[in-house]
């Protein structure tokens, strides 16, 4: 079994799905889970994390030709900015990238197709929807 590193990121997945492992209690080490790492799929020649991704791109392309849904844009970006509260100035901090945008009866919809959860995706979730309005639909 490998041996995973302190502040190694695949220590803090193991210790979420194995409990906490404190120090002098020994290296922590992979009980044999299998790692489910999504792998890129090519759709109409776009370019989608997942199989999942790709399979709700279908969907929805077959929900905007029957109608239901218009104006379908595929990973739309949102600037994530921050506002110095001193002198009000605005500093950009990153990007969130969602997976899908679209009109739904009149109204926008934005959509992020989910198979784990992240501490970062959850972040940018709360701040994209502060900051711009909106509410993100996950997709299991």
């Amino acid at each position: 079994m490998r041996e995973v590193g302190r502040n190694d990121h695949a220590r803090q997945l193991f210790v979420r799905e194995l409990g906490d492992h404190s120090p002098g209690r020994g290296p922590l080490v992979s009980r044999g889970i299998k790692w489910n790492i999504a792998k890129p799929t090519w759709v109409e020649g776009i370019r989608f994390a997942s199989k999942a991704e790709a399979k709700r791109y279908q969907q929805l392309r077959l929900l905007e030709r029957a109608g239901a849904i218009s104006g379908l844009e595929v990973q739309p970006c949102y600037p994530l900015e921050a506002v110095n509260p001193l002198n009000g100035e605005v500093t950009p901090v990153g990007v969130y990238k969602a997976d899908f945008r679209y009109q739904e009866n009149g109204r926008p919809v934005v959509e992020d197709v989910k198979g784990m959860r992240t501490v970062v995706y959850r972040l940018k979730k709360r701040i994209v929807e502060g900051q711009y309005g909106i509410t993100i639909t996950e997709v299991l």
